[in-house]
This record gives structure tokens, sequence and C-alpha cells, in this order.
């Protein structure tokens, strides 16, 4: 290898020269542990995608080569097959996973913006099961959504308010991280050692793109999930008023960027987790929403949708948009308006006079 004047190594281009004379063209940047390719890839590959080009081998095969290399790891395999491969004895993915949990307790995260060409490691694919859902190419592209195909998860780049790259989290589609590993459904990504996380709570995703929308119409909706800011840009659009707490709490940080939003009505749309309102399970879901909304409530009109054993819209831990359209705006028209805590004088809840 050589240098350049910074400092990067710079090899011949075997990513597309293979057992010929490359040019010297494939540089290494540190800072997001990448290769790229100045010639006919033109690509960005961190080093397993890398020797999965040069020897045209899966993932797995690709990671095993590594690991034998550099003499870590070692599978203990008899040939380099994927046949050979047996997830038992894949106990340095276990302790990957166990390291990554120490890191994510620590409390000393850095939330500095990430590079942005971190995300060209990714597919540049449309994940089938968000399709499925609904939710088109388009609004896939704008909130720049991808996948990787190798750990099968869908990639979700959070953004700030000012359309910086401040994290990635990712969607699992692996039923044997979710079974046997103990994965959550929606986790941080964990890349060469780094866990590409942020403080959900300083921020609301989506609010870069729909900020505008937030403003002019002067509501926002609160959600859940990423999955259900994309949903409504599916149904509204440059109208879309939606972010997501990426959670069921609500911050101070989050509270002021909503008070600071130009927002008057705030609407809480968060998961049916309950199965009967009036079971202790839905009385405790209620207590759990209305102590949100009550954050809220004393300084802005605050509406909160709530589907009724009546109504019964949802099924179990459905968001207000899984059925559609028609159904949130349903149960937007039998929305509740919630008060102050001090000034509430009818239950856990009270129907709104007005409908939107």
């Amino acid at each position: 290898y050589k240098l350049d004047a910074s400092g990067n190594p710079y090899f011949q281009t075997i990513c597309h020269n293979h057992g010929g004379e490359g040019s010297w063209k494939l540089y290494y940047y540190d800072d997001i542990h990448s290769f790229r390719c100045f010639t006919e890839c033109s690509e960005f590959f961190d080093i397993y995608k890398l020797v999965q080009k040069v020897k045209n081998v899966p993932f797995i095969q690709a990671l095993n080569y590594v690991q034998n290399f550099f003499g870590f790891g070692v599978r203990h395999r008899k040939g380099f097959t994927e046949e050979s491969y047996d997830l038992t004895d894949d106990w340095d993915l276990i302790n990957k996973y166990t390291d990554y949990h120490k890191i994510l307790q620590r409390e000393d995260f850095e939330h500095d913006v990430v590079p942005e060409g971190i995300l060209s490691l990714f597919d540049d694919v449309y994940p089938v099961e968000w399709l499925n859902e609904g939710i088109g190419k388009e609004t896939l592209d704008l909130f720049n959504i991808k996948m990787d195909l190798n750990q099968k998860q869908i990639i979700i780049p959070h953004y700030d308010t000012d359309s910086n790259l401040i994290g990635i989290r990712c969607r699992n589609l692996d039923d044997y991280k979710l079974k046997y590993l103990g994965m959550g459904k929606y986790m941080p990504i964990y890349l060469q050692n780094h866990v590409y996380s942020h403080n959900l709570s300083k921020n609301l995703y989506g609010y870069n793109i729909t900020k505008d929308a937030i403003r002019r119409i002067k509501k926002i909706a609160l959600w859940e999930s990423e999955k259900s800011v994309q949903k409504c840009q599916e149904f509204y659009g440059e109208n879309n008023f939606s972010v997501a707490l990426c959670g069921h709490s609500l911050s101070k940080e989050q509270k002021d960027l909503i008070l600071n939003s130009g927002a008057t009505e705030v609407f809480f749309c968060l998961d049916r987790d309950y199965t009967d309102e009036n079971s202790e399970e839905g009385k405790k879901c209620a207590e759990s929403i209305l102590k949100e909304c009550y954050k809220l409530s004393p300084y802005i009109t605050t509406y909160l949708l709530w589907d009724t054993d009546e109504l019964n819209l949802l099924g179990y831990k459905d968001a207000p948009c899984d059925r559609g359209k028609d159904v949130l705006e349903t149960l937007m028209k039998n929305k509740y308006e919630v008060f102050s805590k001090e000034g509430e004088k009818s239950g856990r809840k009270r129907k709104a006079t007005r409908v939107v």
C-alpha cells in the first residue's frame, strides 16, 4: 500500500481487477472504517463487503475468511462452504452481542454528527416488509431507508432538526437474533466495534422532514415508531405533521421541541397496548398515556387518539395508522381532549367537541 498526503492508505483496485494489475485508486478512510474505489466501482466497502466482492462469496464466508486471516474468532470449520457453517458454534457472534450490550449500558455516548458516507455501506434495496404495508418507494427514499441484506436488517437513519445524521437504527428481521440472542426488533446498528447510537429522547424522528408542515398547519402528531411517520407521509404527503418519540414517554427535550415547533395542537397517537379498555391492562395503558399528555396539556391543546371497545378499529399493539387512512381519520374524529391534570373533571379522558 501507499499513503496519500493526508496519511490515508490506498491500494490497487482488487475490487474489480481480479488477478490483474489494478490502478492505485482504492482508498481506506479510518473515520468511517471503509474502503472506496475511485474507478469502475465508485463504491464504499467495509472489509467484509470487499472480501465478498473480491471472492464472490456470501457474508458469512467473508466473515470467516477475515477472522481466520487475522487469527481471531476461529469457527472450527472444515471447509470454505456455506453448508459447513454451524450456527451453534458461533460463540463469537454471541460474545459480540454481549459486548454490544456493555457498550449500550455506558452513559458517555458521543452524539456527534455521523459521517453521511457510512450509509453507503448498506444496500440500496427497498424492504419488502414495508412495501407490503403500503409504504411506497418515494417515501422510503425521502427517509433514506436502506437494507443490510447480510444482517437481515432494515436500516433507519436518524437526523436532527437540521438534517444532520446523528444515529442509525435498524429493524431486525432475523428470527434467530430475535428468539435466541434476545435482540430487540429495533436497536442501534453495531458496525466494526462502534454503536451508531444517539439519545432518542433528545430528538423527534422525522421532524427534519415534517417541520414545515407542522409550522404551516399548526398541528403535530406524536407516534411511537418511525414506521408510523412514514405511513402518514404516504397518506398526506407534504401535509404530514407527524413525528416519532421512538418510545412511549415524552422527554423534556422533546417537549421543548414540540412547544417551539409552531404547533397549537398536539395529538398523541400511541399504540393500542390493550385488548379490553376496561381491563386492568387497559386502565394502566390509559394512565400511562395520560401521564405523557399532562406534560403538554397546560401549554398546548392536547388530544388523545383512543380506540374504545365500542369503536374497536385496531388490533392489539396496532398504531392508529396501521389499519389504513380511513381508520386513522375515524379515530381522529373520535379523539379525546386532555386537560391539565388539575382541571380534569370527567375521568381519565374527555371527548373533544372539535373535529379535525
